[in-house]
């Protein structure tokens, strides 16, 4: 769900988007596609893992606020961790060896705990990642790790990163125990990005949020939002843009996106309720689409009118929800 701020002036609730347009001029409008190259549908490669030195396209997955089954509720991995200093590869595990290890609580930055590296020092848990999830993909969020570091799931390195105060993920679809317990490893060395821009700067850690959650194979990548009002600022248009991805190998068939639209006042606007076919999407690609609807004189928003409108963007299989 996001919640739709009528300005007098663009806004931008998330992501980017690179669409052409269609403009939805009935109440329930279905809107029916044979291929992508007839539609204007951007379709394109599409990238599963954030990865060190990433382009600008590397993706961040939008968590999904409800799905078909249990796999929506995220696993949240802050909490107590264990840290070593000294790191070195083929190092025994706080399972076969407690030498060296200590209890850290992430997010923090280890230093300021007291604990002191020259270079590499690891991070280390587990977890139980639900039978469920099998068949989606999962997804592994680091809000922001100082500095560089390289991830293991269990004893199998997924990839590495290098910054300071971005989110990235990677996608662990395939390195994961589902059912049962997984080894998470991180490998961190002080001598990333941050350090390099400071000598001072020496602080390492996992220092925001980490989490696993998992998405259909079709998910959900992008979604936001434009207004704008006319010359009177009294009538708008709102642009809403989505964004799809095949994160699977083989194509996908059969999906529609349906969006819905509450008043401030909780009614639901039944007239602009907007109905969408998707094309066939082929393995690992991904589409983007816009829709542009008119809005006559909405409440606007200020600081002592706060009105909020709510949009709901569902994706289907058939008639069935699925995120």
């Amino acid at each position: 769900n996001w919640s739709l701020r009528m300005l007098p002036y663009r806004v931008r609730l998330w992501n980017r988007a690179l669409l052409t347009s269609f403009r939805v001029t009935s109440a329930l409008v279905v809107l029916q596609f044979s291929s992508a190259t007839e539609t204007g549908w951007a379709v394109e490669p599409v990238i599963l893992s954030s990865v060190i030195n990433a382009s600008p396209k590397a993706r961040l997955t939008l968590p999904p606020t409800a799905l078909a089954s249990s796999r929506s509720e995220p696993i949240d991995l802050s909490g107590q961790w264990s840290w070593k200093g000294a790191w070195r590869a083929g190092d025994a595990l706080p399972e076969e060896s407690n030498t060296g290890w200590f209890s850290i609580q992430i997010p923090s930055e280890y230093e300021q705990k007291g604990m002191k590296v020259d270079q590499k020092a690891a991070l280390y848990r587990t977890c139980v990642v639900p039978e469920t999830w099998r068949g989606n993909r999962v997804k592994m969020r680091f809000d922001a790790v100082n500095n560089a570091m390289t991830l293991r799931i269990n004893g199998v390195e997924v990839g590495k990163h290098d910054g300071f105060l971005l989110p990235f993920e990677f996608d662990v679809t395939d390195h994961l125990r589902y059912g049962s317990t997984n080894q998470i490893l991180v490998e961190l060395v002080e001598l990333g990005v941050r350090a390099r821009m400071s000598a001072r700067l020496r602080q390492g850690g996992i220092i925001r949020k980490v989490s696993l959650f998992a998405v259909p194979s079709v998910n959900i990548t992008e979604c936001y939002s434009e207004t704008q009002f006319d010359p009177k600022f009294r009538d708008a248009k709102l642009k809403v843009i989505v964004g799809l991805s095949n994160d699977q190998a083989g194509p996908a068939d059969g999906h529609r996106i349906r969006i819905r639209f509450r008043e401030p006042s909780g009614r639901i606007m039944e007239s602009k309720e907007v109905l969408q076919a998707v094309p066939s999407l082929p393995g690992l690609s991904s589409a983007r689409q816009t829709v542009e609807l008119d809005f006559a004189a909405p409440a606007r928003w200020d600081s002592d009118h706060p009105n909020l409108y709510e949009m709901t963007v569902s994706l289907e299989m058939g008639e069935a929800p699925i995120e």
